[in-house]
């Protein structure tokens, strides 16, 4: 059964999928942050900085599908 909660939800998420980070250049003397994900099927890996304000934002990002 689909009620209004899901379906509010669902609008946020897809709001949030469609809107990217927006990649930054890096600021000097600012530590970098590198997550990397690996699974059998997968590999992805997100370059990231804090600014200022503490958020974090996206530097550079990849992923590739394993075959």
């Amino acid at each position: 059964m689909w009620v209004e909660c899901f379906q509010e939800v669902f609008h946020q998420t897809k709001d949030y999928l469609l809107s990217p980070p927006v990649i930054i250049a890096p600021i000097d003397k600012i530590h970098l942050i590198l997550y990397i994900s690996a699974t059998t099927s997968s590999l992805g890996e997100l370059l990231a900085q804090n600014e200022n304000y503490g958020k974090e934002r996206a530097i550079y990002y990849i992923s590739r599908t394993l075959v």
